[in-house]
């Protein structure tokens, strides 16, 4: 079960993170700790023992081009509802 949240906290999910560096950078600097997840399979792993507040997922990722992942969505197809909030 996920630790309790942290309320500034948030899990970026993309294959090429030297491509968002300064994206990442401008919401550290406002207090948002980034987790980085290089693919969906990692992401769902982090989600198994945090909690994030906002997930950032980067659709072009390869996994999802190649279809890998069926609905494009993961991981957040993935999360109980426990973890998923929709806004």
């Amino acid at each position: 079960m996920p630790e309790t949240e942290n309320q500034s906290s948030a899990l970026w999910i993309d294959d090429r993170p030297e491509a968002t560096v300064n994206e990442r950078r401008a919401f550290e600097a406002v207090g948002l700790q980034i987790s980085l997840a290089l693919s969906a399979e990692e992401a769902l792993a982090r989600t198994e023992s945090q909690r994030f507040a906002l997930i950032i997922s980067d659709m072009g990722r390869k996994e999802v081009r190649r279809k890998a992942i069926p609905d494009g969505h993961a991981p957040s197809s993935h999360l109980t509802e426990g973890q998923r909030v929709t806004c």
